[in-house]
């Protein structure tokens, strides 16, 4: 199977793979940091004395008791609030570029298959279906590019 995908990638498509799968890999840990920090939160909203002395550090702990418990609050909620923006942001772009890598393979694809059955000679047009040619370059080449979107 993965010779038949050379045979439809090229080079550089499969470093754009690689990179859409550094780039799912980055925003899972984007994830885990935005849900991870909504329980200390809420944590911190209900008991905040007792989330403070459950901290196993005694800089960050000195550092937590000496600020304002308001202010802790605020920059708290900033800090889930940013977190949550700059995941969905870079989601955003991340499904950009893949979107476009998918419809860029998909329109390189049908083009060689169209240039192909263009440049054949007349007797194979003669021995295939036209309703058939038609469908290799429009429904084929979707569930094609399918495995290697998902």
């Amino acid at each position: 199977m993965l010779r038949n995908i050379k045979t439809i990638l090229e080079k550089k498509d499969f470093y754009k793979i690689y990179l859409i799968f550094i780039g799912g890999c980055v925003a899972a840990c984007f994830e885990i940091l935005s849900l991870g920090s909504v329980p200390f939160f809420v944590g911190f909203v209900s008991e905040s004395d007792t989330l403070i002395q459950n901290i196993p550090f005694e800089n960050i702990k000195n550092i937590f008791i000496e600020t304002n418990k308001n202010n802790l609050l605020f920059f708290l909620s900033i800090f889930v609030f940013g977190t949550f923006l700059v995941k969905n942001l870079y989601l955003t772009l991340l499904l950009y570029y893949e979107n476009k890598f998918y419809f860029t393979l998909r329109k390189n694809t049908a083009s060689k298959i169209f240039s192909y059955y263009l440049n054949s000679p007349y007797l194979f047009h003669l021995n295939r279906n036209p309703a058939h040619l038609s469908r290799n370059i429009t429904h084929e080449i979707t569930q094609s590019l399918l495995v290697i979107s998902f």
